[in-house]
């Protein structure tokens, strides 16, 4: 053979190495679809401004090439405590779930929902991205965290006005979760467990005679037809949502997935979630402010400093317990209070 041909068959070789190369790293990612479950119905905005548009913004950036089908309101089974769950065994991709509801599961996570950490959603959720690669995720180990979100601001929300701790004393009130359990039985309250979806009726019927919650839940679960009075200047709190994805689900994707789904979760996803039900929170004080026949009351300054004395022990409690199960808590309260 000569030294032309040989140089030719060579160079031949690797155009064809190098068209091969080009093309299969041209080549569009396989195609993929996620499940997402949730418990609320598609009207609520953790649908509307978190969930779907997030779903479309991943199917736009993938070019179809991935999607993410919402199953909302519980329509893969289950409960909305058991969304962890599901998630853990493959019912689905990707859950929404709410640590509150199984506070042994998530004991570090409900530090925003203590007395006097967080100013408002937004605030806790920083907290939160703030505290969890050092302090939160160990208790996520066996998922993928794909974003952290909290609630508005908690209020007291009742069938009879409340304007006094004297007030709260003997009353049922449904609590979002044990933390708030707690607030409640501290200001002589008798804390009620249930998820909020069944709180109308719970209300309607005089089972409870109030709840615990974001003034945003008048919206998001036609709460404004049961609620008369809200009362703040509490101790406050605020509830954590999570996004979080099977990990077989997650490494089972391709690389060019995996980067859409990272680029597009994160901090800034949770904090579309909290801006929302920041800005809820303010259109459900101002409706019950309008509305006849309602009011919204705020503890004086006097009833808000014995608030303050009743609960602020809890803070130690808790650390003292979360200390006990290995956790850094009194570092990790420091560190939430120094978030701006």
């Amino acid at each position: 053979m000569s030294i032309r041909r040989t140089c030719w068959l060579a160079f031949g070789s690797e155009m064809f190495a190098g068209a091969a190369l080009v093309a299969v790293m041209a080549a569009p990612a396989v195609a993929a679809e996620l499940k997402l479950g949730h418990f609320l119905p598609t009207r609520h905005h953790n649908h509307t401004v978190v969930m779907q548009p997030w779903a479309d913004e991943v199917a736009k950036r993938s070019n179809g090439s991935l999607t993410i089908k919402i199953y909302p309101s519980l329509q893969l089974g289950g409960t909305p405590p058991g969304m962890y769950n599901q998630v853990l065994s493959g019912v689905t991709d990707i859950s929404f779930i709410v640590p509150g509801y199984t506070p042994t599961v998530f004991p570090a996570t409900g530090i925003v929902e203590l007395p006097y950490i967080a100013k408002d959603a937004k605030h806790a959720t920083r907290i939160l991205n703030a505290l969890f690669k050092e302090h939160l995720a160990r208790e996520y180990k066996n998922v993928k965290v794909l974003t952290f979100w909290t609630v508005d601001t908690y209020v007291f929300q009742s069938d009879k006005p409340i304007k006094t701790l004297e007030d709260i004393k003997g009353k049922k009130f449904r609590s979002p979760s044990s933390v708030q359990a707690e607030v409640a039985k501290a200001l002589g309250g008798v804390p009620v467990n249930m998820p909020i979806t069944n709180v109308y009726t719970s209300l309607e019927r005089g089972v409870i005679n109030g709840f615990i919650a974001g003034p945003s839940a008048l919206f998001s679960f036609k709460l404004n037809e049961v609620v008369k009075y809200m009362t703040t200047g509490g101790s406050a709190g605020n509830l954590v949502l999570l996004l979080v994805m099977n990990k077989k689900a997650y490494d089972a994707l391709s690389p060019e997935h995996k980067k859409i789904i990272d680029e597009t979760s994160g901090e800034a996803l949770g904090l579309r979630g909290a801006t929302a039900y920041d800005a809820q929170g303010a259109k459900g004080l101002e409706m019950i402010r309008k509305r006849d026949g309602s009011e919204v009351f705020e503890f004086s300054a006097a009833e808000q400093a014995k608030i303050h004395k009743t609960v602020e022990p809890m803070i130690d409690t808790w650390i003292a317990a979360r200390e006990k199960e290995g956790f850094k808590a009194r570092e990790m309260v420091k560190a939430a209070r120094a978030v701006k």
